[in-house]
């Protein structure tokens, strides 16, 4: 049987001294006073993992399938994106399919539920998509940085 891994920090509201357990890959324990000096201490910081509500992607990478011109792309590994934004302190993202051909837009899709359907893991950390367009403004200004062809 392994120990659990003790972190001990500072939670980031209110500055309190707290040690978090993990046993199993799972928080076995969670206690605010008493300082405990294991891995990190004081100085590091103790947060609920973020959710990221409208990610494109992340180091390098990113979900949308020939992205920004309709051209086809070749296998990616998605898991990157994930791994990075956890990382980072993100728990949990919305993937974000931006304005494309409706081709695209429906590969990417298909490619990043092939990805999720693969890995339980990841599909645990997607609680939702996020579609960017396209059905935006064809205005300049609006419009942004999404390809005019595409907009609708």
């Amino acid at each position: 049987m392994t120990m659990p891994l003790r972190v001990c920090g500072r939670l980031c509201d209110t500055g309190e001294v707290a040690t978090l357990s993990v046993a199993g890959g799972r928080i076995a324990g969670f206690r605010v006073g008493a300082e405990e000096v294991d891995l990190g201490g004081p100085d590091l910081w103790l947060s609920p993992g973020f959710l990221d509500l409208q990610l494109n992607g992340y180091g390098g990478h990113d979900f949308n399938q020939g992205y920004w011109g309709g051209a086809a792309e070749g296998p990616h590994d998605l898991r990157p994106i994930f791994e990075s934004a956890a990382r980072a302190g993100t728990a949990l993202l919305c993937p974000t399919m931006t304005t494309n051909s409706a081709e695209s837009i429906a590969a990417s899709l298909s490619r990043l539920s092939r990805t999720l359907d693969a890995d339980p893991q990841l599909a645990a950390r997607v609680p939702g998509l996020h579609l960017e367009g396209p059905y935006l403004s064809s205005e300049d200004g609006p419009r942004g940085a999404h390809p005019r062809e595409y907009v609708r």
